[in-house]
């Protein structure tokens, strides 16, 4: 308090990561930092301050950096044309470096017929889905969200033909 705050050196570390940078307050004593090299971990961010005398405080807060779960569409192709009447194999892949395979939330859906199903991924992460479409063409995704709400989504397109009409004549 007998000095400017702008006065004041203060360094942030992480417990895991090391020192995350050195920064001079505000005139107002406002003070913060910026980072995107967290390692995916828990850590204790540990504040430090030094006044012009050499004396010193530090506060920390925890922090848990999460990786998202990765998930991948394996079939059907972009390349594959379906009929209208058709039961699609819809196959991927769903995986998270914090949570055990089985634990992610695996959802499908078409652009046209909204949502398609859940899958539950077996130990591997492999999952699976049997569904038919409407005729059109057809943005598929699969996104999956693990244990904190963190996601990921991959999408293919998929052409589903409609079946032919009867034909009319007329003489």
């Amino acid at each position: 308090i007998d000095v400017p705050s702008d006065w004041l050196s203060v360094s942030f570390e992480s417990n895991i990561d090391g020192p995350l940078g050195d920064v001079t307050p505000s005139t107002d004593g406002d003070v913060g930092i910026q980072t995107n090299t967290l390692t995916a971990a828990s850590h204790t961010i540990t504040m430090s301050v030094e006044d012009e005398v050499g004396g010193t405080c530090s506060d920390f807060i925890y922090v848990t950096i999460s990786n998202p779960p990765t998930a991948q569409i394996l079939t059907p192709l972009a390349t594959d044309t379906f009929s209208d009447n058709d039961t699609i194999e819809f196959t991927g892949l769903v995986q998270d470096s914090e949570d055990a395979d089985s634990n992610i939330l695996a959802e499908w859906a078409s652009d046209l017929d909204l949502a398609l199903g859940v899958s539950i991924p077996d130990s591997s992460g492999s999952i699976a889905l049997n569904r038919t479409l409407s005729p059109g063409t057809h943005l598929i995704s699969l996104t999956a969200t693990d244990s904190v709400g963190l996601t990921s989504t991959d999408t293919v397109t998929v052409d589903i033909n409609a079946c032919p009409t009867l034909p009319v004549v007329s003489i």
